[in-house]
């Protein structure tokens, strides 16, 4: 626990319970003045969220959004943490499918209208893969010290595509 300072980069994730369904985003926030790669790196985690989102649609692999994801982080520099994963949502909070945000051989079958689901890939700044977990078992931090921004949605697949149910992000990194 410390107060936040000014560079800080921060995420929020929220929850979201009604009417018998759950509903889960997250996006980043800035603190001050934030250094170039702190903005770089929230700007990659929110590009390569939406390109994991755009090509989601009925019929498609599951995989097609791990390969776009990675895809964008390794163009930024970025490594996809492979300690969280997007899952099934809806009457229930996590489920079937998992949604690996990386490169993967995981058959977790097609899209189909109706499904519902979360993108939500974390980039680690600098290719790190170093972590450890706090005693509180739910925090991860690299052993460098690197930076991670992990941006979110809930996404419904419909008959032609797909819809992002839990609205834009906040804040716009991409520009």
């Amino acid at each position: 626990d410390r107060a936040l300072e000014d560079g800080d980069i921060l995420n929020v994730d929220v929850t979201v319970f009604f009417d018998g369904f759950h509903g889960d985003t997250s996006c980043m926030f800035t603190v001050g003045e934030v250094d170039e790669a702190g903005l770089r790196l929230c700007q990659a985690a929110q590009r390569a969220t939406m390109a994991g989102i755009q090509v989601c649609g009925p019929g498609v692999d599951f995989r097609l959004v791990g390969e776009r994801i990675e895809d964008v982080a390794d163009q930024h520099g970025c490594n996809v943490s492979d300690l969280f994963l997007g899952h099934g949502i809806g009457s229930y909070f996590h489920g079937q499918p998992e949604v690996f945000p990386y490169q993967n051989d995981t058959d977790q079958g097609v899209m189909l209208p109706g499904m519902t689901f979360t993108v939500e890939p974390v980039l680690v700044e600098n290719f790190d893969e170093t972590y450890t977990k706090w005693d509180d078992n739910w925090t991860f931090q690299t052993l460098t010290n690197a930076r991670s921004a992990q941006f979110e949605h809930t996404i419904l697949i419909t008959e032609d595509g797909c819809e992002i149910l839990t609205g834009p992000s906040v804040m716009d990194f991409i520009g």
